[in-house]
């Protein structure tokens, strides 16, 4: 034995990577590169099958982005239908008035030829004093081929009174108003939808829609002439108007009066309160709703009596309150959210795939991941396909139990047993999970996160132990 070393140190020889020859070069840091990054002998199949996942996912994002689009083309052409109904039964309604209308003289700043001052002539406006309004409505759909629209028939009722007419301008002189020349407005958004209409001023008789005419004075308005006399006007002067309209979306009045009741009931049990202000008081049951509003002059935000450029009465349209009647359950829009999370769904599956086979020891061939990812963007086309025909919760049961059905049996027939049952377990708690959700307006959002969360927690506690390095490691022995 000798102390001395030898002159060259003897090298020891590294194993091969999995893939090479042993008389190949192999370049320096490659041993490290490969195993840090899960490439090499040890990590390559684990790595390898994550990397063909992912890009299959991106795949399938291309049937699920058809079937959005085709998602979209139907709402556009229930939209359409919509349209086309609504044209011919009768818009969302807005009724405004009455308001009174008066012509007066005033004297021209300028002159004649002649030197005698000039006269103008101009009109007045008048808002009611007091007005109630009551309104019993029903609702009804009306169809055309597989799409239904909501609605709407009903009856207004307007009373009330003007006040004060007399004393209400001081820097107009009485003699130079014009009461005989007076005339009623009546704004409705739809007149092409009243069905009838009656109208009573004072102690007159009342007349029906054939004695009223457009009026140019407000947009959408019609208008009742009603000569008036200083007798008339000395005292207030009421009115009293019925009308029979059709409308569908939306039912809104405008509270012009100093004083403004308005009671609104009807049979639809899903209303969505609109406008300047809410309702004082509401009641909502499966049958209708009632709601109730009192609204003064501070409320109205606009005088009570104007001369024509002073203000523009067209600002009254905006100054309204009422109701949207909501049609819950839109298939459309609710497939499009559960389109949302299809990406999620295919992650989750694929997943319970993957896991299941590391722990069965057997692979899954790329075709077979092809297939379940196919059948379940199939999924989305066949509720959306169905929906249209029958109840949203019906059309979802079933296409989600037929979908599942199929996966099921596919992944126990050609890769285990287990695994169908595993994902026949996992697709139906994701599924109604998802519906759910669809439920949740409010807090959607953090069901959604909590459920993700708890889903991640899980594939980490179930993959604690597994050695992704040893994956593919017999293949290389």
């Amino acid at each position: 034995m000798t102390d001395q070393h030898p002159d060259t140190p003897r090298q020891e020889q590294t194993p091969p990577l999995h893939g090479e020859r042993p008389d190949e070069p192999r370049q320096p840091g490659t041993h490290l590169w490969r195993r840090g990054f899960g490439l090499g002998a040890a990590g390559f199949e684990a790595t390898k099958r994550a990397v063909f996942l992912g890009l299959l996912m991106l795949v399938l994002l291309i049937p699920l982005s058809m079937i959005e689009d085709l998602v979209a083309e139907r709402e556009n052409r229930k939209l359409e239908v919509d349209a086309e109904i609504t044209s011919q039964w009768g818009g969302p309604q807005t009724i405004l008035g009455p308001i009174l209308v008066v012509p007066y003289r005033y004297v021209s700043e300028s002159n004649d030829t002649s030197g005698a001052p000039r006269l103008g002539t101009s009109q007045l406006f008048f808002l009611p004093k007091h007005l109630d309004i009551a309104t019993d409505i029903k609702a009804e759909r009306r169809a055309k081929s597989i799409y239904e629209v909501l609605v709407y028939g009903g009856t207004a009722k307007l009373s009330g009174d003007f006040t004060n007419l007399a004393k209400s301008r001081s820097d107009i002189a009485p003699e130079m108003i014009d009461w005989s020349g007076a005339k009623l407005l009546i704004g409705v958004a739809d007149a092409s939808a009243i069905r009838g209409m009656t109208i009573a001023v004072g102690d007159r008789t009342p007349v029906a829609e054939d004695a009223l005419q457009r009026d140019a004075s407000l947009s959408s308005s019609l208008a009742l002439a009603i000569p008036l006399t200083v007798a008339d006007v000395a005292k207030p002067l009421s009115f009293a108007i019925s009308i029979d309209f059709r409308g569908s979306g939306a039912l809104r009045f405008a509270p012009i009066a100093d004083v403004t009741n308005v009671k609104l009931a009807a049979d639809w049990p899903h209303p969505d309160f609109s406008g300047r202000t809410l309702p004082d008081s509401r009641t909502i049951t499966d049958t209708g709703f009632d709601a109730s509003w009192s609204l003064g002059a501070l409320t109205r935000g606009f005088p009570s009596t104007w001369r024509l450029g002073e203000a523009n009465p067209e600002t009254l349209w905006n100054s309204t309150v009422g109701v949207t009647f909501v049609q819950p359950g839109d298939v459309h829009q609710q497939t499009d959210r559960i389109l949302k999370y299809g990406v999620l769904v295919i992650a989750l599956t694929f997943a319970t795939i993957f896991v299941s086979g590391l722990f069965g020891g057997r692979k899954v061939h790329p075709i077979q991941y092809l297939m379940v990812g196919t059948a379940l963007c199939l999924f989305y086309l066949l509720l959306l396909s169905l929906s249209e025909h029958i109840d949203f919760l019906h059309a979802y049961v079933i296409a989600s139990a037929a979908d599942i059905a199929m996966i099921a049996w596919y992944a126990w027939r050609t890769m285990s047993r287990k695994l169908g049952y595993a994902t026949a377990v996992i697709l139906t708690a994701v599924q109604a999970y998802i519906y759910d959700l669809l439920q949740m307006d409010d807090y959607a959002l953090l069901a959604g996160t909590i459920a993700l969360f708890v889903a991640l927690l899980a594939a980490m506690i179930v993959t604690r132990n597994i050695d992704w390095y040893r994956i593919g490691r017999e293949k290389a022995a």
